[in-house]
């Protein structure tokens, strides 16, 4: 039959630059296994590693179980600035004690996307962790010993808004020892 070739496991074709494109069987069927000249590759116009102009950019895929770090000031948040709050602090009482090293105001005209909040206790007992929009609370996780127990947000979330304050408390099982607790964001 004219225009038909067949391919098995020992066939080899070359392209129109002479390379070799092997037949690989795939299940119950063949398919050309191609093997990119690298050399080649690199410096020429076809994509590349490296930093270029998005147009020249390869797409890129994050899993969703991946944190992906956020540097305010640039790129697509241009004008963000980081926020970052945490403290370490001796466990006084059993009873909802507010962390006011840790409190923020979102500023005037700017809204507040949250990344991360959490906290580890150094002594053998744990705590929970309330983050409080406006003395109202929005998110409650725990801490306990040697462990950092915390909520990390791959995709910032809008968390408060301009003029808002963002405090963090911690009620402790028993008053003794010491703990961390923070949270981390950026506004815009």
């Amino acid at each position: 039959m004219p225009g038909v070739v067949k391919l098995n496991p020992d066939s080899v074709i070359y392209d129109e630059n002479g390379h070799a494109i092997g037949v690989v069987l795939d299940g119950a069927v063949y398919r050309l296994a191609v093997d990119a000249n690298l050399s080649e590759w690199i410096g020429s116009t076809a994509p590349t590693v490296g930093q270029k102009a998005k147009a020249a950019s390869i797409p890129v895929v994050l899993p969703s179980d991946q944190v992906v770090p956020i540097s305010g000031g640039g790129g697509i948040f241009a004008g963000s600035a980081d926020i970052i709050k945490t403290s370490e602090f001796t466990i006084s009482t059993r009873t909802e004690a507010v962390l006011s090293a840790v409190s923020y105001t979102v500023t005037t005209g700017k809204t507040f996307y949250l990344s991360y909040v959490g906290g580890m206790v150094f002594a053998p007992l744990s705590y929970i962790l309330r983050l409080k929009v406006a003395g109202t609370t929005k998110i409650m996780t725990m801490a306990w010993q040697d462990a950092i127990g915390g909520i990390p947000f791959p995709l910032p979330i809008l968390f408060a808004t301009s003029g808002q304050q963002i405090t963090l408390t911690y009620e402790a099982q028993i008053p003794r020892g010491t703990a961390w607790a923070g949270f981390t964001g950026f506004e815009i």
